[in-house]
């Protein structure tokens, strides 16, 4: 698990399985592939964020290095 730091949370919701669909490929981009769902909420269009993808394979392996060594 991780933790995100932000600024302002505006709602909390479940979404059905059924309103998410993948982001369409003329939208995602290298630069912005942690944006790879979209959700429809009445209406409204959500972009989900991938959080595998905020973070480089080393930096993941660094926080699991150091989640490992506080357990100890």
């Amino acid at each position: 698990s991780i933790a995100l730091d932000v600024d302002e949370v505006n709602e909390i919701d479940d979404i059905a399985p059924e309103n998410i669909v993948d982001m369409p490929s003329m939208i995602k981009t290298r630069e912005v592939s942690y944006f790879d769902r979209v959700a429809n909420v009445g209406g409204r269009l959500i972009v989900l964020i991938d959080i595998d993808y905020l973070l480089t394979q080393a930096e993941q392996e660094a926080v699991q290095s150091m989640t490992e060594e506080l357990k100890k």
